[in-house]
């Protein structure tokens, strides 16, 4: 799963370059308490630009939003897949099932 602190340091090197190098413009792109947020042009002349949470990259969204996780859950339910198991990769592409209770009691492996 994608983590908070992962993105923040990337997103933090992007802002810190532009802020470098384009210091006449405000960064469209701002990272503060674990969230995304992204600077919007005003709708009308003499408005001023608003700041808006970007929730399309954020942790949580791009979790449910894999194949294994949204074709495995009940969301209605309130059941969701909270972890998968990779088996390796078919082709190019990666292949996953959910985890089961015996595999997430299982000691961390490093890799």
């Amino acid at each position: 799963m994608h983590n908070s602190e992962k993105y923040s340091r990337q997103l933090g090197r992007i802002i810190e370059a532009w802020q470098r190098q384009l210091t006449q413009f405000t960064c469209p792109l701002k990272y503060e308490d674990g969230r995304l947020f992204r600077l919007l042009a005003p709708k009308k002349h003499d408005e001023d630009p608003r700041w808006e949470e970007y929730v399309r990259i954020q942790p949580l969204e791009r979790w449910l939003s894999l194949d294994e996780v949204e074709l495995n859950s009940d969301f209605e339910a309130d059941q969701i897949v909270v972890a998968l198991v990779f088996q390796g990769v078919v082709g190019s592409k990666h292949q996953c099932r959910p985890a089961t209770v015996a595999d997430l009691q299982q000691p961390a492996t490093e890799h």
